[in-house]
């Protein structure tokens, strides 16, 4: 019988491939057989339509985002009729419907009239998802790194609302990285919130340190900035609040923590003698500042 066009295909597909994969996968030489992220690697358009949505995000997609980057599922009206000149309207519903379009969604479930709960498909895409929000709140974003340019000034001239000022749209539209697979502390996500901001600020401040070892205990965030004689440095103490009501009270124990844990001794090191102590605590997606006094280091 004939050999069919289709008999080398198929028997590249069956034996030279699978034989080649298995081999490589059971030898597990670093470097031969490495597969990598496909989705993030070859698929741009994808990563386009990404950083295109994070640039509208509303608070209500942030909180999508979120939800869909911890593992859940969201409801969204599809819009089944949508069009390429629709994208430039920057509809909510528009943009969840381009990203199951290009695929980086799966329909979990149907609900009705034209709604569908969604999901991300895999932890591939899920990566892809993660790396575009990681690069949407970093320097690597002009629009962010004006933030925390704005805020390390506020920080460094005393001024605790006009930090607050800065925190308060930024906290509507963030999305966090957190691990959901962790045990942790809730101030970790602020935490990484305001690491993000500052890491922005590298031509107005120095020396920024996390979790820095200080006096009996450890500052979450000190730095420095000015030059010698007025260099000042700054501590941060960060805290979170179950209840809006209880945010003050958690501002001044948390500049009462800074004092009695004498965090501001790091400073030092730093060749700073005066500093400035800020509390800023976080309750959702709001927050509250305080301090912003020029102290001596005793």
């Amino acid at each position: 019988m004939a050999a069919t066009v289709s008999d080398p295909v198929r028997f590249f597909v069956r034996r030279i491939c699978s034989t080649f994969v298995r081999r490589h996968w059971q030898a597990q030489i670093p470097g031969i057989f490495k597969p990598g992220n496909f989705r993030l690697d070859s698929s741009s358009s994808r990563c386009d339509v990404i950083d295109e949505f994070l640039s509208f995000l509303t608070e209500r997609d942030a909180e999508r985002m979120q939800t869909l980057i911890d593992g859940g599922s969201i409801e969204i009206r599809i819009n089944q009729e949508l069009r390429h000149s629709d994208i430039n309207r920057h509809l909510s519903e528009d943009f969840w419907t381009l990203l199951l379009f290009t695929g980086c969604l799966a329909i979990a479930k149907p609900v009705g009239d034209r709604k569908y709960l969604l999901r991300i498909p895999n932890e591939e895409i899920r990566d892809t998802f993660r790396n575009r929000v990681q690069a949407r709140f970093s320097i690597e974003n002009r629009s962010f790194a004006a933030h925390g340019l704005k805020l390390a000034e506020a920080a460094a001239w005393g001024n605790a609302s006009g930090m607050a000022d800065v925190l308060a749209p930024l906290l509507r539209i963030y999305v966090s990285l957190r691990d959901t697979a962790a045990i942790a502390p809730a101030e970790n996500c602020c935490h990484d919130f305001l690491s993000a901001l500052f890491a922005c600020a590298s031509n107005r401040i120095n020396d920024f340190q996390s979790n820095a070892e200080s006096g009996d205990g450890c500052a979450d965030i000190v730095f420095s900035s000015g030059n010698n004689p007025n260099r000042f440095g700054v501590v941060i103490e960060i805290r979170r609040a179950a209840h809006p009501e209880d945010m003050l009270n958690a501002v001044d124990n948390a500049l009462k923590q800074i004092d009695e844990r004498k965090y501001a001794e790091c400073l030092r090191r730093m060749r700073c003698r005066k500093y400035y102590a800020y509390g800023i605590v976080f309750c959702g997606k709001e927050c509250e500042v305080g301090g912003g006094k020029l102290r001596e280091i005793d």
